[in-house]
This record gives structure tokens, C-alpha cells and sequence, in this order.
């Protein structure tokens, strides 16, 4: 599992600062990345990265029922992964107030 807070503690700690500011809110933290091939299974690895996520804000501060942790792996791309460029594209986390 990769170390999220070593690659992104500032937005992390940017979107800490946005919690505590709205008490109120809730976040939904969703991971998606394209299929490198036939064997793999994104579903698990992108679950496993939004609860490190989820996991890393708890540990900032963050309350654990505020936050929703979603792995999609390869079934929402937002474009055709017939490319690199593409591919690339489909890996991303959204993070949005729900």
C-alpha cells in the first residue's frame, strides 16, 4: 500500500483545514484507477487507497463519521483507456462534500 502522507500531507492538512471550518460537512473520498491488465483487481487497491486516505485525515484530526471512503477501481473512467495519456486520466482521487 503506497504511504499517501509522504506523497500529499499539504492536501491533506489543506482539506483538515476545510473540515474543521464546517464542522457540519461530510466528505466522500473516491479512488479510481484504469485496469493494468486482466489478472489485477482495482477494485481492491483503490479501496485500500481511499481508507489510507480516510485513515491518514482521522489521524490529523479529522472525525471518522464525516468522512466516506469508496474504491471504484476501473468502473467509472471519465475517458476510453485505449492510451497512455488516457489511462493516466482514469487514475485520479475526487474528493467531494456530500
Amino acid at each position: 500500500m503506497s504511504n499517501v502522507e509522504s506523497q500529499s500531507k499539504d492536501e491533506l492538512l489543506s482539506i483538515l483545514g476545510i473540515l474543521q471550518s464546517h464542522p457540519d460537512w461530510k466528505l466522500k473520498i473516491d479512488v479510481h484507477m484504469p485496469s493494468p491488465g486482466k489478472a489485477v483487481s482495482t477494485q481492491t487497491l483503490t479501496q485500500q487507497r481511499a481508507d489510507e486516505i480516510k485513515k491518514q485525515l482521522v489521524s490529523y484530526g479529522a472525525e471518522a463519521a464525516s468522512i466516506d471512503a469508496k474504491g471504484w477501481g476501473d468502473t467509472k473512467p471519465v475517458i476510453n483507456n485505449e492510451t497512455e495519456k488516457n489511462r493516466i486520466a482514469n487514475y485520479r482521487v475526487e474528493i467531494s462534500r456530500f
